[in-house]
Formats: C-alpha cells, structure tokens, sequence
C-alpha cells in the first residue's frame, strides 16, 4: 500500500454484527407474541370454555404496541430500552427484550349494566376496557345467552371488539341456558383454562375461581378471577379459605384479581394475605376505594400476585357505566434479572 497505513474493517466481523443484530431481532419479534398458535379447549376444563378470538378483527381504540409492551403510564420505565455498557474495556449495546411488563386490569362489568340497571351499555365498557390498553382483564359479573340483555355473549363480544382471546366461567347457570360468571381475557394465547367451585351455603349464590395460564415472557403465568359472596362474611371467610391452598399450590407466578366484597383488614383478606401481597398496598397511593363508583366509600376490589413478579404502579379509574371502579396494575415479570442481548460496538 506504498508504505502507508489505511484503515479497514474486517468483512467477517461486519457479517457477525449484522448476524446478532438480526438476533436481537427475531427475539423480540418472538416475545411479543406476534405468531401465536390456535388455543384448543382443555378437555378437564369444568365450567371454564377458552375460546380464541382473530386478533386481526380491528380493536376498539388504540391497540397494544406492536413489540409487546404496555404503553408507558404514570412514568412507568419502559420494558424495551438501550444502552451502552463497558465490560472488561469492551464497548457493547444491550437491548432489553420485550414483553416483560404486563398491565392487568381487575373490572367488575356489573353484567354491562349501568348503575341503576336501567340501560345495557356494553359498547361502553368495551370502549372503557379498550382506554386501559391492558393485556389481562380479569372480569366479574359477566353474563352469557341471559335474556334480560338480549341472549349477547358478553365475553364473546368484548374479546372479539379487544382482539383478546378469553376463558369464561359459569359460576350460576339457570334455565334455558342462561349463565353468570367471571371471565378471562388475555392478549396472550390461553394454554389452560379450569374453573373451581367455591363453597356456598343455601341462600347464597354460587362464585367460582377461574384459572387460565398465560406465557408472556416466556413462562407459565398464571391468572385467577373470582368475585366472593356479597351476604355473608362468614361465607366469604370460607371462600377464602378454599381458595388459599389453590393459590399456595400454584408452581407458576401469578395474579389474582376479583371483587371481593372485603376490606383490606377483614378476615377474608388477611386469610388471602397468607399466601399472596396486595398491589395497591406496595404501589398504590392513596386508599385506592373503588365502590360504589360515583363516591366510593370501600375498596373491595383488588389485584393480588405471587411468586417472581412485581407491581410498578397502580390506579383505580372511574367507570361511568359500572357500579365498581377499574383497578389497574402493571406488573414487571422479570423483577430478578432483567433478559438482555447484547452485540460488541466495532469501532
């Protein structure tokens, strides 16, 4: 080169970056579930019918990011970031993969009634759900084929208008089809989906635990709903009580969400509180009350969780069609160690 030094880069190393570029691609496209399977009924399912729903119907409001994140609310950190690192002199970008905050949402429906129950407003709460840009719901109150609201499958509806897939529960069925329960719907594909039956006495109406399975970052999460007796606190007392080795049991992380119809400090809840923390109490500000929606005097309802996950935020949101106010939680699924790929910086 007539005795002159020139600069250069090396073809090989220029291929082995754009390979692990294209790595860091596939991963995330991978994580956010954009390829997902068809969910098939679980055959021991008992009162419990996941049913998948086309994703590419158009979502009432803004749909989810595309990478699998949750939009940032509250100044919330963000799941995807990046940023420059120095290990053992060596110049590297590391890129945070997706999919590793969860935002769930815990909405009693009141069956898509309004308050006084004068007008079903289903679109409404549609509308209400779509504003969460949540990927959990966890539901109470949701009715399907009931006469009074014209025979509409509500969690049917809800799914298709979200591009969710979801479980439902029958927790009380009556004649000509009629059913009452709770409902799962999840941007994730529900892997499992199986319904409890919960203790009641005679007078009392039937509530159920729902469980269905999520893998949002990669590993079984699990969610459970229910909604506990309203008469009796001694009934709900028993209700938290089978419900406490179900969720003691549990290998997987997870979420508990539900209307109650406990205070924090009652018996039901410092039963609950034996096995699973509270969001709002870490994370929340204030008394978090949730009914009854116009001037909530109690908070009874609730997002709960367990195992390797942890709250980042909570509010409670007004609902101008339910009874109940909305508790929104986002998660951070991977609170331990955050999954990282990183690439050399080739100077």
């Amino acid at each position: 080169m007539s005795g002159r030094h020139r600069d250069w880069i090396d073809p090989l190393a220029i291929l082995a970056l754009i390979g692990l570029v294209v790595g860091c691609l596939v991963i995330a496209v991978t994580s956010s579930g954009g390829n997902r399977p068809p969910i098939t009924p679980p055959a021991n399912a008992v009162g419990a019918v996941v049913q998948p729903v086309d994703p590419s119907g158009p979502p009432i409001g803004a749909a989810p990011a595309k990478d699998g994140r949750s939009p940032s609310r509250n100044g919330l950190p963000q799941p995807r970031r990046v940023q420059q690192l120095t290990l053992d002199g060596t110049r590297q970008r590391c890129v945070t993969t997706p999919a590793q905050h969860l935002r769930v949402v815990s909405f009693n429906i009141h069956s898509g009634w309004n308050h006084d129950r004068t007008r079903l407003m289903l679109d409404e709460i549609a509308t209400e759900m779509a504003a969460m840009r949540a990927d959990v719901f966890l539901l109470q109150e949701v009715d399907q084929n009931r006469v009074w609201n014209g025979r509409v499958d509500e969690p049917g509806v809800l799914a298709a208008r979200l591009g969710m897939q979801y479980s439902f529960a029958t927790n009380v069925l009556r004649a000509g089809d009629s059913r009452y329960g709770t409902a799962i719907l999840s941007r994730y594909p529900i892997t499992s989906s199986r319904n409890t039956l919960l203790p009641r006495r005679p007078g009392t109406q039937q509530r159920g635990l729902l469980h269905a399975v999520i893998a949002p970052a990669g590993r079984p999460l699990s969610l459970y709903v229910t909604h506990l007796e309203h008469t009796s606190s001694d009934m709900r007392l028993e209700q938290a009580r089978a419900m406490a080795p179900i969720l003691a049991a549990d290998p997987n992380p997870l979420i508990l969400g539900g209307d109650m119809n406990a205070r924090p400090l009652s018996p039901p809840m410092t039963t609950l509180a034996s096995v699973v923390q509270d969001s709002w109490t870490q994370v929340g500000s204030g008394p978090g009350l949730t009914h009854p929606a116009l001037v909530p005097r109690s908070r009874i309802d609730y997002l709960l969780h367990r195992g390797d996950i942890a709250p980042l935020d909570s509010a409670v949101v007004r609902s101008a069609v339910s009874d109940h106010r909305i508790v929104v939680t986002d998660f951070d699924l991977s609170p331990s160690s955050a999954d990282q790929v990183c690439v050399p910086i080739l100077r």
